[in-house]
């Protein structure tokens, strides 16, 4: 019990405790300040590491592992008690005659071996008992292909590529006339564009988090070439921008993942060098602070989340390319670090699919071609990706859909393009060899 209450993060804690008392999602919602969606998600995930496919399997377990205790009465409360039962009424007497004691015996014992023959009958536990122990399932990567889908309404690159609710949302980049304002919608079921409310600032080498049903996009580039510390943050309901409390400092090329409803964003360039510290923001108080620095400066790096940290991959400083991953648990507040030999990473992009599966779009330099990378996060090899025909464009976005991997506008030379390229992964739950006890 004590490693699997370590494998839930404090937010899912927190949430299995409400679904033990009984809230919805929308209730659990309105309770955490977070958006329904995010309650789903936790909710996978704690079905997941506790091995339950229900709330009511969910809430037994927590409550069996003492992680929650139901509320009894409180003192002096009212308890309604059972009716009291009938007084009994006396039957006759029969008299029955003696039967011998080892009749008794032989009956009893014949009742045992009945019921005995009838469970095993009816189970499968004889079969379960000598059967090697299985493990795990994992997801295993069979078919993969690219498909080009209709192009953005505007080219960009170095832009930011958000998924949410289903669709992929397009902001800001380097278009034909300079720095661009433009957000746009991609529907991948009807394979179209929708261009919707531009951002107030237009900013490129930029990223933005979802966080409650908001688009978060601290900073970026500015029209004229300098980092900005505005934060504005995209109403999906509303289509409509607003304001969040400014970063420290103008940043952009930063990494940014919203973990545990919170936003963090990790280095960055701030016009003069790379910066190597943590900033948090927690929407509720509308507040940035520094929680953490980085074991080296960086930026052009990318994050995403893990079960309870996040992972930080690559990205450039006054040294050069950093061929790197680092672990950051917020929590703990201390970092791990794994160098890379064979991956060469430098400016990243990266996404998880399938839970078991990381693609980091890489570009070690000028000189090299992007390469795409496949991650297992539970083997831990780290191979090449098959690419598109044509090549990865310089500052295309990647993001992700499902099980499916997007590459987004880019740079063919000083032109920004359009292109839109769809990565078609086909993933398949196979045990692997099974262990005998």
């Amino acid at each position: 019990m004590i490693a699997e209450s370590q494998a839930l993060s404090e937010r899912e804690m927190e949430v299995l405790r409400l679904v033990a008392q009984g809230l919805t999602n929308d209730q659990i919602a309105r309770e955490l300040v977070i958006s329904t969606n995010t309650v789903k998600v936790h909710l996978r995930n704690i079905f997941a590491k506790l091995g339950v496919a229900s709330r009511t399997e969910a809430s037994l377990h927590a409550v069996r592992a003492g992680w929650v205790i139901l509320e009894a009465p409180a003192a002096g409360e009212p308890v309604e008690k059972p009716p009291e039962p009938p007084p009994p009424v006396e039957a006759p007497a029969v008299t029955r005659p003696a039967v011998p004691r080892w009749t008794r015996w032989l009956v009893g014992a014949s009742v045992v071996i009945l019921l005995l023959a009838l469970g095993i009958s009816l189970t499968d536990w004889p079969q379960r008992l000598f059967a090697p122990t299985a493990v795990p399932a994992s997801p295993t990567l069979i078919v993969v292909s690219w498909a080009e889908r209709a192009p953005m309404l505007s080219p960009r690159g170095n832009l930011a590529a958000v998924p949410f609710q289903g669709a992929l949302y397009a902001i800001g980049g380097d278009g034909p006339d300079g720095v661009s304002a433009a957000i746009e919608r991609w529907d991948p079921v009807s394979d179209t564009w929708t261009a919707l409310a531009a951002k107030p600032t237009a900013v490129a080498d930029v990223q933005g988090v979802v966080v409650g049903g908001h688009i978060y996009v601290p900073g970026g580039r500015d029209a004229q070439g300098k980092p900005t510390q505005q934060v504005e943050v995209y109403l999906v309901e509303r289509n409509q921008w607003t304001t969040a409390a400014p970063l420290f400092r103008p940043l952009s090329a930063y990494a940014l993942v919203a973990f545990e409803g919170k936003v963090y964003l990790l280095g960055g360039w701030d016009g003069t060098q790379y910066r190597d510290e943590v900033l948090r923001y927690t929407p509720e108080d509308d507040r940035w602070e520094v929680v953490g620095k980085l074991l080296y400066p960086c930026g052009f790096a990318s994050a995403v989340p893990a079960s309870n940290h996040i992972v930080l991959l690559g990205g450039l400083n006054a040294e050069g390319p950093l061929n790197v991953v680092l672990e950051y648990y917020p929590t703990l507040t201390t970092m791990v670090t794994e160098p890379l030999t064979d991956t060469l990473l430098g400016r990243t992009q990266a996404i998880v699919l399938a839970e078991s599966y990381l693609y980091v779009l890489a570009n070690p330099g000028e000189s090299a071609d992007a390469q795409l990378w496949k991650h297992n996060l539970a083997t831990k090899p780290w191979q090449p990706a098959v690419p598109p025909n044509d090549g990865i464009p310089q500052g295309a976005a990647l993001s992700g859909l499902g099980t499916n991997l997007y590459l987004l506008g880019g740079m063919r030379g000083p032109d920004p393009v359009a292109q839109v390229l769809e990565y078609q992964a086909i993933y398949v739950t196979e045990p692997l060899p099974a262990v005998k006890p």
